[in-house]
């Protein structure tokens, strides 16, 4: 089995997790929390390191052999195949979230004339062949990736504080709702747990019993880049303006004007976010098909990795006809609480494993 150092993991993370919130989700942070987004994305980090460490917990319980594995030893080997074929559902939801987000964004930005099925499609075969390749491609495409795609993101930083309001700034300690938080808090923690799938793979990282070190880093990292970005977009729109923005951070890229590095940036920023979407997906579906070939006993993940591309591709299409419940789905409390829930699958092997060596060590004695 080939293995990868931490900070190849802590890499691949730190692009997954920032992807889709500067794409896609700052514009529902800014409609939903407002003002009290800084505290929202604190506590959506804090609780998601909770939520996470169940997993790393989880996975050192056999840290040699993966959870898909060694899980039907705790719960039983039925139970384990349909926790596994529910996470394999989890999976290619996220995936079928994502790539209508990313169709519906380049799709009516720079291709507004071509079908969606075609956007799509395109995008999924690219992710389909690079996930039938293994992880060892997704790790190494990370790696190749992540200096551009962080450093471009930090150094257009530098750019964008000229254009801010600061006196805004005082409404981020004046604005406290408890139950706004509370509603955000729940919409935006699945964001950062969605590490949890790191139970997946963690065998393949050499972490010498330091798995939650490394969580923390790639947490504390990804928190800071994205509430720098959510401040910058709030002080720039405001949160009524760029709460109802359908890409507020792209708006915001062309807002900003320093004569004509921003513009010719553009692209650049466009190209880096899709490569960072597209890794998304990549890893996302090769857990699935992963999952699923662990499920049928079967040696590779590639029979299942074109099957599964098919059917989010079908699931994609599907919400082609009905946008608007789609985004009022993604957006609801019902989503949010199924997403938590599956991450904290983790947690039922753990009471499960407790409740079981408690019960041997009592009828020991």
């Amino acid at each position: 089995m080939w293995t990868f150092t931490p900070y190849q993991m802590v890499r691949l993370w730190m692009i997954y997790l920032i992807s889709t919130p500067l794409a896609f989700l700052l514009g529902q942070l800014l409609l939903i929390a407002e003002y009290e987004g800084w505290i929202t994305i604190l506590l959506s980090c804090c609780c998601s390191v909770f939520i996470v460490s169940f997993a790393v917990k989880l996975a050192s319980y056999d840290p040699q052999v993966e959870w898909g594995v060694f899980g039907e030893r705790i719960i039983g080997k039925w139970l384990h195949k349909m926790i596994m074929m529910l996470i394999v559902f989890y999976c290619m939801m996220l995936l079928t979230v994502v790539l209508t987000a990313y169709r519906d964004f380049f799709g009516s930005t720079y291709l507004p004339g071509t079908p969606d099925w075609v956007v799509t499609g395109g995008f999924l075969v690219c992710v389909a062949v690079v996930s039938r390749s293994g992880l060892q491609t997704i790790v190494f495409m990370a790696d190749g990736m992540f200096i551009l795609i962080f450093g471009v993101s930090l150094l257009t930083l530098f750019f964008l504080p000229g254009s801010v309001w600061p006196d805004m700034s005082i409404a981020l300690v004046t604005h406290w709702n408890g139950t706004t938080i509370w509603k955000s808090v729940l919409f935006v923690t699945p964001w950062f747990a969605e590490m949890m799938l790191v139970l997946i793979m963690l065998p393949h990282f050499q972490l010498n019993n330091k798995a939650m070190k490394y969580v923390i880093i790639t947490k504390i990292s990804s928190c800071l880049l994205i509430m720098l970005y959510w401040l910058i977009t709030l002080f720039v729109f405001g949160p009524h303006l760029g709460g109802h923005l359908r890409f507020p951070l792209m708006e915001l890229i062309r807002f900003v004007e320093i004569g004509n590095i921003i513009e010719n940036l553009d692209p650049i920023m466009i190209s880096l976010w899709s490569s960072s979407l597209f890794i998304k997906c990549v890893l996302l579906l090769y857990m699935a098909a992963h999952l699923l070939a662990q499920v049928f006993k079967l040696p590779s993940h590639r029979p299942f990795t074109f099957l599964l591309a098919t059917l989010v591709y079908v699931f994609a299409n599907g919400f082609i006809k009905h946008p608007a419940e789609f985004g009022a789905f993604v957006g609801s409390s019902s989503f949010a609480i199924f997403l938590l829930g599956v991450q904290l699958v983790p947690l039922l092997y753990l009471i499960i494993n407790k409740v079981r060596s408690c019960l041997v060590m009592g009828d020991k004695s």
